[in-house]
């Protein structure tokens, strides 16, 4: 039984939507908030070297938990 039926091509629009999205309020904010440029920069970087090392392997959202979870008992 099938809960839910999506065209895959409906699937792409709504991620390009949300890319396009995320794209237009970063830019927003970063135009109201100049001070914030810096961190931003830091965080794009961090993320695009995420994707590139992801290259195909699948996350693994417990690993990402207990390591964040240990940086938090680490640092605080």
């Amino acid at each position: 039984m099938t809960l839910f039926s999506i065209n895959p091509r409906e699937v792409t629009k709504m991620a390009e939507d949300s890319y396009e999205d995320a794209i237009a309020g970063l830019k927003k904010l970063l135009s109201e908030k100049n001070e914030l440029e810096d961190a931003a920069v830091a965080k794009i970087r961090q993320l695009t070297a995420e994707l590139e090392g992801a290259g195909g392997k699948k996350s693994d959202p417990d690993e990402k938990i207990r390591t964040k979870h240990l940086n938090t008992i680490k640092y605080n």
